[in-house]
């Protein structure tokens, strides 16, 4: 049986936005190729540049986005709950920090689009209809999120975890006031409430001249 919190976890962070990323690029796909006869897989026009484009920028964005997003809701304690998900075998390959998180997000888009070109090229090569080219676009959009954003969710609370301990870390309580010995005190000190060093001021001494005394009084 699959635990309630990996359930919930694969709604949110891989069922929906697989759902939205497939609408949203088949649309776009169908927008920009419906009147197409054929799309050839190579060339200036052909869908495999496409797909390796998508491949970088898909995920760079959704990194872009998601990594500060996350670290939100980790600090006000609203992330996702990640206990009792499996940990993705590529958030090992993904760094905490923004940029290389980037270029490491976009690597890996890259590549899944790569082995799609490599898949059809084996295929023969197929020219594809505009009209059907926008399913395989929306597949092709739903497969990346569903593939990578596990390991970015990971990775950006791995970060933010990271920054909560540094942040704890740092921290240290003031140290304590000094305070001198009576004994050592040349003057007089007179009890106060506060305590302040206000009060370290000598007495003003009084001459045996003028009261009648051989002795020096503090």
């Amino acid at each position: 049986m699959i635990d309630p919190a990996h359930r919930r976890f694969i709604a949110t962070q891989q069922l929906v936005p697989a759902l939205v990323n497939a609408v949203l690029n088949g649309w776009i796909a169908w927008a920009m190729h419906r009147e197409a006869v054929g799309l050839a897989l190579w060339g200036g026009s052909g869908y495999a540049s496409d797909l390796l484009l998508t491949g970088a920028l898909l995920p760079g964005i959704t990194w872009l986005i998601l990594r500060p997003l996350l670290r939100h809701q980790a600090l006000a304690g609203k992330a996702p709950v990640t206990r009792g998900v499996p940990v993705p075998w590529l958030s090992h390959l993904m760094p905490a920090t923004l940029w290389p998180g980037l270029a490491v997000i976009a690597l890996l888009g890259t590549g899944i689009g790569l082995m799609c070109c490599v898949a059809a090229q084996l295929a023969g090569a197929p020219a594809i209809a505009g009209t059907d080219y926008a399913w395989v676009k929306g597949l092709y959009g739903g497969l990346l999120p569903w593939l990578l954003q596990p390991a970015m969710v990971f990775a950006a609370l791995r970060g933010a975890a990271n920054q909560s301990e540094a942040s704890r870390g740092s921290w240290s309580p003031a140290a304590p006031a000094m305070s001198v010995p009576t004994a050592s005190r040349p003057w007089s000190m007179p009890a106060t409430r506060c305590g302040c060093w206000c009060a370290m001021r000598p007495r003003p001494r009084r001459c045996s001249a003028r009261w009648g005394s051989n002795d020096w009084t503090a």
